[in-house]
C-alpha cells in the first residue's frame, strides 16, 4: 500500500464523556450510526504495545503502531484474514500482535471460537475481551471523529475519537471537542486495562510511558 496514508488518531475513554458528545452532535450535526462485536486479544507483554489484534465477522485483524507525533498515534493494517487460519499464518500473526507466545495446538485457527479457547487455555499472558460497540459517526470539518457507547466483556464505557492524515487538524479537532488535556488511549490498551494486563493512570504501581513507548517514529 505504498499509497495509502495512514491517519493520525486520537481517543478517549470514560464515563464522563456526555458533555462532549453533546458538543460534538452541535458542531458536526447528524451521524451514521452503526454497530458491531469484536473480540480483541492482547497481552501483558511489553512488545505487544505496538499492535492491535482482533476478530471482527469471522475476520482476524492486525494493526501496527507505526509513528508517534507527541501525544497522536498513527496505526497502519499488517494483515486481515478471514477463518479458517492456517497454523503457519496463525503463529507469525499472533507472534507479532502478542509479543510472542507458545504453539498453537495444530487447527487452533479452524475458528474464531477455537482460537479463542486455545489461546486462553495455553498463554496464561494472553488476555480475551468481548467488546460491543454502537458507533455514532460524525465529519467534524475535514476530520473523522465519533463517540462509541461500549461494552468491553460486559463493562460499560463511551469513547470520544478523531482522526485525520494531518496532526494539526487533529490538534483543532481535539481542541474544538475539550479533550486535548485529556489521555490518548487505543482500544488495545483500553482493554489491557480492563483485563488487568496493564495499571491505570493514578494506581499505585503506574508509571508514565517511558522511551521504548515512544521508539515508532517511521
Amino acid at each position: 500500500m505504498p499509497d495509502t496514508v495512514f491517519r493520525f488518531e486520537f481517543r478517549v475513554f470514560g464515563h464522563d464523556l456526555d458533555p462532549v458528545a453533546d458538543r460534538l452532535r452541535s458542531l458536526a450535526g447528524d451521524a451514521s450510526v452503526s454497530g458491531s462485536d469484536d473480540v480483541y486479544l492482547v497481552s501483558g507483554r511489553a512488545a505487544s504495545k505496538e499492535f492491535n489484534a482482533k476478530i471482527r465477522d469471522d475476520r482476524l485483524s492486525l494493526k501496527r503502531l507505526v509513528e508517534r507525533d507527541g501525544e497522536l498515534e498513527r496505526w497502519a493494517p499488517v494483515c486481515e484474514e478471514a477463518f479458517p487460519l492456517p497454523d503457519g499464518f496463525l503463529r507469525e500473526a499472533l507472534g507479532m500482535g502478542l509479543g510472542g507466545m507458545p504453539a498453537l495446538p495444530q487447527g487452533a485457527g479452524e475458528t474464531s471460537g477455537a482460537l479463542v479457547r486455545a489461546l486462553t487455555a495455553i498463554d496464561l499472558s494472553a488476555g480475551v475481551a468481548f467488546v460491543h460497540k454502537r458507533r455514532h459517526q460524525f465529519t467534524l470539518g475535514d476530520v473523522a471523529a465519533e463517540f462509541d457507547e461500549l461494552l468491553i466483556n460486559g463493562a460499560r464505557i463511551d469513547s470520544v475519537a478523531v482522526e485525520d492524515a494531518s496532526a494539526a487538524a487533529v490538534r483543532e479537532a481535539m481542541s474544538r471537542l475539550e479533550i486535548a488535556e485529556r489521555e490518548n488511549v487505543n482500544y488495545a490498551r483500553q482493554v489491557r486495562r480492563v483485563l488487568g494486563k496493564e495499571f491505570f493512570p493514578g494506581q499505585p504501581w503506574w508509571e508514565p510511558p517511558g522511551d521504548d513507548e515512544s521508539s515508532p517514529n517511521r
